[in-house]
């Protein structure tokens, strides 16, 4: 997750939790966008739930963040739901 301030156009802070750190580079391209190809290998109904369940293994923030008095709050496919300030 990355925070962009609005001024500069450039990123003020990013978060990445442990379970991306771990997992990322299996399903990730050089230059950091999604490798589908590793993902997902054909278009059957069995591969899309593998490519769902890999997906979920890097740790994918899939909930809007909130932010209450200077914190942002995001659950994570991981378990876990994060406060960064």
């Amino acid at each position: 997750m990355t925070a962009v301030d609005l001024n500069t156009q450039k990123a003020a802070w990013v978060f990445q939790n442990d379970t991306s750190k771990q997992n990322l580079a299996a399903v990730q391209n050089a230059d950091g966008t999604l490798n589908f190809g590793a993902i997902m290998s054909q278009n059957f109904c069995d591969d899309m739930v593998i490519a769902v369940s890999k997906l979920l293994s890097i740790g994918s923030i899939l909930s809007w963040p909130v932010v209450v008095k200077d914190v942002t709050y995001v659950g994570s496919a991981d378990g876990n739901l994060y406060a960064l300030d």
